[in-house]
């Protein structure tokens, strides 16, 4: 695994570091149904394609059944605690090959939903949380059919294949995902959806609470409140590491100076950029350079 990220795209390009996974597993006992574990350094995208079962996350349990999506980040102790015939698709990948392949994805509200919403709330019950909206479902579980055929295959392409795959699902998931829970919460999770699409395009305006609330038509109190809730983190805070991550690009493949990374990305000052970024990633952006 390369520890250190580099400007070019290439050292990425390797199979151990993105270690796209796709797998077809069926929950039908405990024998087939491991205990509570985690993920160091991967994503795992859990699509359901049969079945009902129980998952808990976060300290919270949550039904789930056949169309449900949700998203379980690095580092976030998981397990199904029920399971009737259960059948799953896992979606492994770490988050460098999210950033390179699927940048102009946070543009669609769907992705939204599935990245920024926690795995606690996004799936309630048999008939809530995300789901696949019902007329694309076979076509979604026939290239996840495809992909985990070709996560077994040795032949040469099968990588290559199974790239554009993934990324077309991906595709899928983010254009024909919706909420589907009770309409006060589908009020608020499409308003602020919404907003953070607008926010990864326009990451580098002069954002602050009070904007964001008026784009929503909430109070700041409530917005607050309510974008936590659905995310994880405050709003401003989801804004920093927005501009901190389109930084990277830029640190990686522009000529600009710290100061004028930091003011395109809409940072007020280069040393503020700087003690962020460091904070953040654990290295100053000019030895990251």
């Amino acid at each position: 695994m390369v520890k250190k990220t580099g400007k070019s795209l290439w050292m990425y390009l390797t199979w151990e570091d993105f270690g796209l996974v796709c797998l077809k597993q069926l929950h039908s006992s405990s024998e087939d149904t491991p205990a509570e574990h985690l993920h160091k350094d991967f994503y795992e995208l859990v699509i359901v394609l049969d079945g009902t079962g129980i998952h808990r996350s976060g300290g919270r349990d949550a039904a789930i059944s056949a169309g449900n999506v949700f998203l379980i980040p690095p580092n976030s102790p998981h397990q199904y605690v029920e399971y009737h015939d259960l059948l799953i698709y896992n979606l492994l990948f770490n988050r460098k090959f999210i950033r390179y392949f699927l940048s102009d994805l946070t543009s669609l509200d769907g992705f939204q939903l599935i990245f920024n919403m926690k795995a606690s709330e996004a799936a309630r019950s048999p008939s809530d949380g995300i789901r696949i909206e019902e007329k694309h479902i076979p076509e979604i579980f026939q290239l996840l059919d495809a992909m985990d055929e070709l996560n077994r295959s040795t032949e040469p392409g099968v990588k290559t294949l199974l790239l554009s795959e993934f990324i077309h699902v991906m595709l899928l998931l983010a254009r024909h995902c919706r909420w589907s829970g009770p309409p006060k919460q589908l009020a608020h999770i499409g308003q602020l959806s919404q907003l953070m699409t607008v926010l990864a395009r326009e990451y580098h305006r002069p954002w602050n609470l009070g904007k964001m609330a008026r784009s929503v038509n909430m109070s700041v109190s409530a917005f607050r409140q309510e974008f936590r809730k659905l995310t994880g983190v405050p709003p401003m805070e989801y804004l920093l590491k927005l501009r901190l991550e389109h930084s990277v690009n830029l640190l990686g493949g522009s000529g600009g100076s710290l100061g004028e990374i930091a003011a395109s990305c809409g940072f007020s000052s280069a040393n503020y950029y700087s003690r962020q970024f460091k904070k953040y990633f654990g290295i100053a952006p000019s030895r990251y350079r």
